[in-house]
């Protein structure tokens, strides 16, 4: 999963990709959420008990949170002009194909700003 890569490469990659997937579908988005608020108590420094977590990882924790986050931003506010791109279509400023694009490059916009903005969670950790 998304939290669990220990790779060199852009992690934001895989995150912008789910925050893509989750503006266009609200299934997606309810489902990682689930994921990640699970991944979340696993991760937690401390039980419910208010005892030491023996699986305690802070890179994961902090990157669901983080995820979380901005799942959470993407779902409601969405994406900045998709109530200017439905009515340049519906007025037929613009073809079906041309919102179709549009509405896309807003969604990957809208995904890369978002990680662009939390991104560098890692420093906080040290």
């Amino acid at each position: 999963m998304i939290i669990h890569l220990e790779a060199d490469w852009d992690e934001a990659i895989l995150e912008r990709f789910a925050l893509v997937i989750a503006q266009q579908s609200q299934h997606f988005a309810l489902q990682l959420t689930w994921i990640l608020q699970g991944a979340i108590e696993d991760y937690q420094p401390e039980t419910v008990e208010g005892k030491p977590n023996p699986s305690y990882n802070r890179l994961f924790y902090h990157r669901c949170i983080t995820l979380l986050s901005n799942i959470e931003r993407c779902v409601v506010y969405g994406s900045p002009r998709s109530i200017e791109l439905q009515r340049m279509f519906e007025k037929g400023d613009i073809s079906r194909a041309e919102y179709e694009e549009m509405k896309l490059e807003d969604r990957l916009n809208n995904a890369k700003q978002i990680t662009t903005h939390g991104a560098d969670f890692r420093k906080h950790l040290v």
